[in-house]
């Protein structure tokens, strides 16, 4: 059996190759959390046709048209969006932008577990680990965050998954900001990751950007970030986008990278106010699929699911027999499955692990292989 060495996140398909061989396109990717509806055919037909008519040119370094459509799609006016190479960007971006302003080492909490691209971008900071309870399903108490961010030591910086990754919690937005806003008034940054905002049961009704709309600018040390790469199917195009105040878009613009966003990114901007019917059918897949996997892992024997707020559940096996390595091997060897291993992940441990919810046909592959892989340890 291949020695496992956990990747810093899903959708290696590359490195599953090497570590458990065979073609890399042949593997059932359970380890990125993507819309299994696939890219939709508009997008597709933009990207093709920026091959053919963009390719050659360089593309706009101001990416007006993808603010502005950004901008339609959210109702907001363009000067609050600032387009990116995925969320990565824009987080780097804005801890940058932070630095400059404050001119001192940065301050920044992050509860956990939690994606590892908030720590990736703070890691000439000041990091403090805020460990989430498994008892409360790895939720975020915003009591214990007023608590962290009152006390004694002053943080600058918090960062928070909604929903989180890869606990698939998720905060009211309404409790999120009134809880949030007090410490962000004494001059705390709060950058919101939502990722997976639209692939949430009630989708954009979830996201703060519905209630800050009204005026960005009253939020100034607010920051939400948005990427394309989970929604639309689209990890291979980096479109990231963060939401904010004017001022704090046109600071960060100045740090921005030319050309960051290349063609390709930004050709989807004209078709994204017409995506209304994909994004009916992923609403419907959501309230079907996601249930219907949380009540199947429910049922395997040595496994315990924490229930889902998003299109990716979490794992603990709760049996000793029961060896993660053996559970990925199995799985990717046999059955061409792969699945995220989360002992990477801060708080957790050997015994978590994390698979995306994807169609019918593959979720009943997952099931019925995982059973099996269980079935000769337990």
């Amino acid at each position: 059996m291949n020695e496992v060495l956990t990747p810093r996140h899903g959708g290696n398909l590359r490195y599953a190759g090497e570590l458990y061989g065979g073609n890399e396109k042949d593997f059932i990717d359970f380890s990125a959390n993507i819309n299994p509806l696939g890219t939709p055919q508009l997008i597709k037909n933009a990207l093709f046709d920026a091959v053919e008519n963009s390719i050659n040119n360089y593309p706009d370094p101001d990416c007006k048209g993808l603010k502005k459509a950004l901008a339609e799609l959210h109702g907001l006016r363009p000067e609050f969006i600032l387009p990116g190479n995925g969320a990565s960007e824009i987080f780097d971006i804005a801890i940058r932008r932070i630095e400059m302003e404050l001119k001192r080492i940065l301050k920044v909490l992050i509860p956990v577990p939690a994606f590892s691209g908030y720590a990736a971008v703070a890691r000439d900071c000041e990091v403090e680990l805020h460990y989430l309870n498994e008892a409360n399903g790895f939720a975020v108490d915003l009591n214990d965050i007023d608590v962290a961010l009152s006390g004694s030591k002053k943080f600058d910086i918090l960062f928070l998954g909604n929903p989180n990754n890869p606990a698939s919690t998720l905060l009211n937005p309404v409790e999120l900001l009134e809880a949030l806003t007090p410490h962000m008034q004494r001059g705390l940054f709060v950058i919101v990751d939502e990722a997976f905002i639209e692939l949430t049961f009630d989708g954009e009704d979830n996201s703060l950007i519905r209630h800050i709309a009204g005026n960005p600018d009253n939020y100034p040390n607010l920051l939400i970030a948005r990427a394309l790469t989970k929604s639309y199917a689209l990890p291979g195009v980096r479109v990231g986008y963060a939401v904010s105040s004017s001022g704090r878009i046109a600071g960060m613009s100045e740090m921005q990278v030319e050309w960051s966003v290349n063609a390709f990114a930004q050709s989807v901007a004209p078709v994204l106010g017409d995506l209304g019917e994909y994004r009916n059918d992923t609403r419907k897949w959501l309230c079907s699929e996601i249930p219907y996997m949380f009540d199947a892992l429910g049922h395997i024997r040595g496994l315990k699911a924490f229930r889902p707020q998003t299109n990716f559940i979490l794992i603990k096996i709760v049996d000793d027999s029961i060896s993660l390595d053996r559970v990925l091997a199995g799985l990717a060897e046999r059955y061409g499955i792969l699945i995220r291993d989360a002992r990477n992940f801060p708080g957790l441990d050997e015994r978590f692990f994390r698979v995306a919810v994807k169609t019918r046909k593959e979720n009943l592959l997952l099931l019925g292989a995982l059973k099996s892989v269980l079935t000769e340890m337990v």
